[in-house]
Formats: structure tokens, sequence, C-alpha cells
């Protein structure tokens, strides 16, 4: 079938050659102008959708402060928060305003009552950052005013938070601390196009317009403006040889229906589709009704009155056939944004594919290579949709799986292993968990083959099979492949299957196979069939990731893979939105509240949390895991001594650190009595700095706290003296699985440093 669309004014209708189609096949799919935008029309399989949701949600966000700088000598801040977004790798990743808060007088502790509302879109990484000025004079030029702090988040991580909500600690030019606290809180600004019409309609008696006495009907349905004129909102799809027609159901936004105004004339015309006297098909009849006289109503019959053949048939003509309206009804839409803000969590689970023929994962040819100065397709895709997914889910945890290998230690191909190998569990922690799990599991196993689908298809169900009916969670799952299915029926069979769960399949192809089998399941022309089983909804998005790439099939340079990565998200992640809300939407299942959402989930278990990374900061000390991974001796009491170091390698402190990192002070930590599990050296060198200030004395002697011996970490004592180990979670302390509290992450004393090893203690 060839569509031709026209994008002018709606006298434009878009040509349909069917060919040597079935009409009952035969749909509508093309764009009008509705009110100034381009909406979608579909019928047939896609008829419950009308007219397309845009992709693009606004957001209003509103903001408060507390606990200000004060800027001014003689009086407190004016404080004016300013809003900009970064436009995105798409884009060129600049940031541009796009609000401001009013101007607060004499205030350290802020409610802005102007909010700012911005573009939302949930397939792409958006920066966003808050500024906050001390306003001196009506100039609109920030360089005039005094800065006191800003805060740099993404639109997911608040969209996706808790009550929609989320606080950030200002921080100064040069990162300086105590500016004070920004809260934001995001809303999906108000919509009034979410109700929708839903139309059951059939005729009888249509009059007979090809020959052997048949006709093709279809409807059009126009809503009539003010000045008289009419839009087309809605074409059915073409009812083959009928003279008694029922479409399938469908529904129409209220809003490009009859906007505000329920009194407007809605218009029903009845074409039979093949060389008609107009551009349109041939007209049987058409008939009119104001909108509130319909709703609500059952098997309400109108006349279709084709003027022309009154006309010329005089008082004999009657009518050229009936309308049936079996049921008009109006239903609430909801959006996708409203049941995030309700506690939705998005289950994400990612499959990748171990067959042997990624090629030898040692070989630089091999899409599974690891080393190179690029990141290869498989850890591109993964971090492409990951990357954007975890801000939906609160505990962060995802499942990992592979596919298509030979699994240790019996070696047997498995189409279905956590990628944790010799793990009961899928479950990971983070991104950085996810890619470490994959680049574990290409170590230890034997890619082999071949390529099925259905295993992991049916894993994700039975999943997504378990949750409550309620609509707390949803599950994404992206599979990523380099070739052909070689279970296609038992996965197509397993798709349909899925259609009717809260799932949505993401597959990724890479490398350069011949991928036209995946297009099938990426039911764009049409819902899936199986052995008679007819899917409910179109749940899976193909994307081959070589079409982001340049013509050798790679990213070359950093840039074009950020670039590559952010379009590729973009594709496959568009669609999500609205399959979720048609997931809910044909159960029945409503949002919850913003106010009062689904509880969080438990958090992740411990074995799953990271241990503290490198510069872990804390009010007291200032830990680092060794390179062994022992951590905290607990229950000991070790007696130490300090001795002068040099170590100081700027190289091994985070950048985050910035232009404190000028100085640093090192000390040995000497334990001589080590516990059995500890497999390192008896002196460790901590490489420091003070946070501010210099140090003023280091005890030459002492114990260390019971339960906080320094064993594989390095602890360090801030200038307020020694205290307890508290970097910030969700990390746990190797050895004793206990995890460290929230306090670490504001700490504005600790120094930072990596664990060196040193040269034996001194005798």
């Amino acid at each position: 079938m060839s569509i031709v669309e026209a994008r002018e004014p709606i006298e434009s209708i878009v040509l349909i050659d069917v060919g040597e189609m079935s009409l009952r096949d035969l749909h509508y799919e093309g764009s009008v102008t509705l009110g100034g935008h381009d909406r979608s029309i579909n019928s047939g399989d896609a008829g419950m959708k009308g007219i397309g949701e845009s992709l693009c949600s606004k957001v209003r966000l509103t903001l408060s402060a507390k606990n200000l700088k004060d800027c001014d000598v003689f009086s407190k801040s004016d404080p004016m928060c300013v809003v900009l977004i970064s436009s995105g790798a798409l884009r060129g990743g600049r940031y541009s305003e796009c609000g401001r808060t009013e101007t607060l007088s004499n205030c350290l502790n802020a409610e802005w009552s102007r909010t700012v509302v911005v573009d939302y879109f949930f397939e792409e990484v958006q920066d966003i950052r808050f500024e906050v000025y001390d306003i001196d004079s009506s100039s609109n030029n920030l360089a005039d005013h005094d800065f006191i702090g800003s805060a740099e988040s993404t639109l997911a991580e608040i969209v996706g938070g808790p009550f929609c909500r989320r606080s950030f600690s200002l921080r100064g030019k040069n990162g300086e601390r105590d500016r004070g606290e920004l809260t934001v809180v995001a809303e999906e600004a108000e919509d009034q196009s979410r109700e929708t019409v839903v139309f059951a309609l059939r005729a009888l008696k249509l009059d007979k317009k090809q020959f052997f006495g048949r006709s093709d009907p279809f409807l059009q349905i126009y809503r009539t403006n003010d000045d008289g004129s009419s839009q087309l909102v809605h074409r059915t799809e073409v009812i083959p040889r009928s003279l008694h027609p029922e479409w399938k159901p469908f529904e129409v936004p209220m809003q490009q229906l009859c906007g505000s105004n329920r009194n407007r004339n809605i218009r029903f015309d009845c074409y039979s589709y093949g060389s008609g006297t107009t551009k349109n098909g041939n007209f049987i009849g058409g008939c009119e009704i104001a909108f509130n006289k319909l709703v609500g109503k059952n098997d309400m019959e109108l006349p279709l009155i084709n003027e022309k053949k009154r006309k010329k048939k005089g008082s004999k003509y009657v009518d050229s056939g009936r309308l049936v309206f079996m049921s008009v009804a109006t239903r609430r839409s909801y959006s996708f944004l409203e049941f995030i803000a309700g506690g939705t969590q998005l289950d994400f689970s990612v499959a990748i594919d171990m067959t042997a023929s990624n090629g030898c994962v040692t070989e630089p040819s091999s899409l599974h290579f690891i080393g190179g100065a690029r990141p290869n397709e498989y850890h591109l895709a993964i971090r492409a949709v990951a990357d954007i997914c975890q801000h939906y889910n609160y505990s962060k945890t995802f499942d990992a799986m592979g596919f298509g290998a030979k699994i240790p230690p019996k070696n047997f191909v498995n189409h279905c292993f956590p990628l944790n190998v010799g793990s009961n569990s899928f479950a990971v922690f983070g991104v950085a968990g996810l890619l470490e799990a994959y680049q574990r599991c290409l170590m230890s196993c034997i890619l082999y083959g071949p390529t099925n689908f259905a295993p992991i298809i049916s894993e994700a169900s039975k999943k997504a099979a378990s949750y409550p009916r309620d609509g707390s969670r949803y599950q994404i799952l992206l599979i990523i492949t380099d070739g052909c299915i070689s279970d296609f029926d038992q996965t197509l069979s397993a798709v349909i299957a899925a259609s009717y769960l809260p799932l949505s399949i993401i597959i990724v192809g890479v490398g350069a196979e011949n991928f036209d089998r995946m297009n099938e399941l990426d039911a764009d022309d049409g819902l899936l069939t199986y052995q008679g089983r007819k899917a409910q909804r179109d749940i899976v998005q193909f994307v081959p990731l070589r079409q982001f790439l340049n013509k050798k099939g790679m990213a070359s340079s950093s840039t074009e893979g950020m670039l590559a990565s952010a379009q590729l998200a973009k594709e496959v992640l568009a669609e999500i939105p609205d399959q979720l809300t048609s997931y809910m939407n044909l159960n029945g299942i409503k949002p919850r509240p913003s106010t009062d959402p689904f509880p969080p989930p438990p958090p992740p278990p411990q074995s799953l949390l990271p241990a503290a990374p490198d510069g872990s900061r804390s009010p007291g000390w200032v830990v680092a895991p060794s390179s062994q991974g022992i951590g905290f001796a607990a229950g000991l009491t070790q007696p130490y001594t300090t001795t002068p170091a040099t170590y100081f390698n700027p190289a091994t402190i985070p950048s985050s650190c910035g232009s404190q990192m000028s100085s640093g002070y090192g000390f040995n930590i000497i334990s001589p009595q080590l516990p059995p599990v500890a497999q390192i050296p008896t002196s460790l060198t901590a490489a420091a700095y003070p946070a501010s200030g210099t140090w003023s004395s280091v005890p030459s002697h002492g114990s260390i706290p019971s339960g906080e011996s320094s064993i594989g970490f390095m602890v360090a004592p801030s200038s307020t003296g020694l205290g307890k180990p508290e970097p910030p979670p969700p990390y746990r302390a190797l050895g004793d699985g206990n995890a460290f509290s929230q306090r670490g992450t504001e700490d504005t004393v600790g120094g930072t440093g990596r664990i060196q090893p040193s040269a034996p203690p001194p005798p």
C-alpha cells in the first residue's frame, strides 16, 4: 500500500492505492492540521487510538529554597531563580533559558509563586540547571546581579522521583557549599484535551453504489467551526461489499471533536470507496447533529441524506440509509506522566546476545570486544536505554540476562541465564552494575548459539504476569542481538502473549546482519497474529544501531558516540509512554493521585550495592576501598601509628574536589594484627588533604575505634577529629555488609583520597 500524505488544508485528502489487497485490511494513515498542530488520523487496527497523542508533554516546575546565602550587607538577599535546560546531544547540547521566577525581597527562605513550564520528552536525556541570583537592580542581564548558587540534574530525575520532587544543595561558582537548598516539584501542566469520545457505529440499508448491488462504505467525521467551515477529525476503515456495515469502535479526543463547546455540530458523511464522483469516493449520504445530543445515547438512528438525490427525486426520496449510534460515550484518558506521578515504577530488563556469531571476545573485530578506545555497540546500546530508564525506578535495580552461551560449571547451552554467572538472581544494581555484570560474563561463558528469543521473552512475561493489576509496575525488556532469530514462530507467539501484559519490548540490532525479520515483530503495519491469535497491542520496537553510526559501523569520536546514543534512545524509547498508557487504558487502570502515590518498593539487597567509591566523604572519616576490596574488620580494635609520607597523587583524587586540591598530608596506618580474611600488606598509605585550612595535628599513635579499623580502607581524620565512617548511600562497606547513612553527601569538613600501598613499616 502506498500512502501520499497531504499537509495542505483539509480539502487535500490523502490518496490511497490499495492495489490487490483486501478492502477490509484498508486503513487510513495520514495527518491533517487541527488547531495549528499536525495530528495523525488513524483507523483500522489503530482505530481505538483516534488522533495520536503528542510525544511532548508540558511539565510545570514549582521552586522553593531555604537557608540561602545572604549576599547583602544591610538587608537580606532578594532571590530569583532562573531555569535553563539543555537542548541535548541531538541539538548541540547548549543550555538555554526557559523561565524565571519573580524576585522576592529580603528573603532567605523563598517560595516563588511564578512557575516555569518546560517541554518533557521521556526518550531524551534533558539536563536542567537552576541558578539563584540576588537581584540588586531592574536589569535583565544576570551578570549585573550577585550569583548565590546553582544546582544541576536531569528532568527525568525530578519527574521520576518520589512525589515528583527533589532537593538540591546549591553550590557557588567555584563549588563552594553552604549556599542554600533548592527544592523542585514537577507536575504535568493542565491539559484539557484528555477526555475522549468513544463511538460505536453501524449503518442500515445503504444505497448501492457499485456493480452487483454492493457498496464499500466508510465514514468521515467532521467538526464544524464557528465560521461555518469544517475539519476532518476521523476516517473509519472501509467495510467491503456491505449495505449494513458495522465499523470498529474508535475514539476521538474531545478537544479535537468539539473543543470546549459541546453544542458544536458534528457531521458524519458516508462514502463508498472506489471510483466515485468525488476525490473521497462516491458519496452516499450524511447527517449532522449537536454533540451534546449524542452523548449517552444508545441505538440512536439518524437518516443519511444525499441532497443531490433528494433534489432529483423530490418527495419520493426518503434517505440513502440510516446511521446507527450504538453507543457514544466519553472517557478520561490518562497520560504517562500521571501514572509516573502516581508512583508507577518502570522495571528494566536487558538481555544480551552471547552467541558465537559476535566473534571471539578477545579479538578487536568482535562485537563484544572490550578494551578499545571506544565502547562496543552492546555497551553503547545498554547505556543509551538504561541511562534514561534508571530514573523511573526507585530501587535502581535491573534484571541482567544473557542467552545463547555455554555457562559454567557444566557448560550447557542456556538461552536465559543471569549475567551474574553463578548467581540465581538476574538483579544487578545501577547502570554500572549492569555493565560490570556484562563484562564479567564475557570472561566466564563460552559464546555459542542459536539465537533464541522466546525463552527471554517468556521470562520477562512471567515477571510481568506476577505484577499486581493496579498499575504500580510496568516492565521494559531490552534485547540486544547481532543476528537473525532462530525460533521466530515461538518468538512471535511469545510476543503476542506478552501484549496482554504490562510489558514493552525493545530490540536493538548490532553489527551488519540482515534484520528483515525483526521488522515483522515491530507491528507498525497492523497488530501481530499467529495461529488465529491476535496481539492486543503493539509492544515491540526494533531499531538497528548501525543507522546511527558512520559508514564503518562505529562512532569515530566520543562526541559522535554520544550523538549515536542519544539518537538510539530517542528512536527506541519514543513509543514507551503510549504503550504504557494503552495497557492501562485497555485494562481500565487509573493512576494513583500524586498526593498518595504507590509506596516505594523495598531497597535493593545489600549484596547488590557497590562498595563505597574512592573519594567518599563523611563528617569525621574519609574512606576509600583498597584495590583488594577487603573492607572493614568489624569488632576489632587495632593499634596504629602514623609516619609522615609524601604520597600525594592528584590524579587519584576525584575531579569533583576542584580547586580545593592544592596541598596534601600523607600518613601511614599500621595494623600489626590483621584478621584472617585480610590478604594485604600491614602498612597502607593514605593520600589526604584538608577540606579547609591545614592539619593542626595528627596523633602519632592511638587506637582505631572498635568496628572501624582501616583494613582495606583508607581512613583519614578530618579537621573535626576522628568520627564514624559515613559515605553516602547506596553504598556498602566491603566485608560487613552494612549500608551507610545519608549524612555523608553533605560533608563540609572531610577530605578525600585514594588508598595507596606503602613501604613496609619502620622497625
